[in-house]
């Protein structure tokens, strides 16, 4: 009980406005931080897709799985007589 009133006859006694305002700042800074943190990756992330896009289409992984898998594709394949 002795300690909070030692603060208001000390006049050191924080005041709660400029408390709230202080946290206020700090999360909208917070905010800002981590907003540009994640579209940062976002672009990072959306360059190495177009990057390895290049080099990767469907009909080489489709021409890869079946040679993984040549049972799969020999049933399929039909032979002239």
């Amino acid at each position: 009980m002795a300690l909070p009133l030692r603060f208001v006859l000390s006049g050191k006694f924080p005041k709660r406005g400029e408390e709230v305002m202080q946290i206020e700042k700090a999360t909208k800074s917070l905010k800002c931080v981590w907003k540009a943190v994640v579209w940062a990756e976002v672009a990072v992330l959306t360059a190495l897709l177009l990057f390895f896009s290049q080099f990767f289409s469907y009909d080489v992984f489709v021409s890869n799985v079946s040679n993984l898998h040549p049972q799969a594709t020999a049933a399929t394949f039909t032979q002239p007589r």
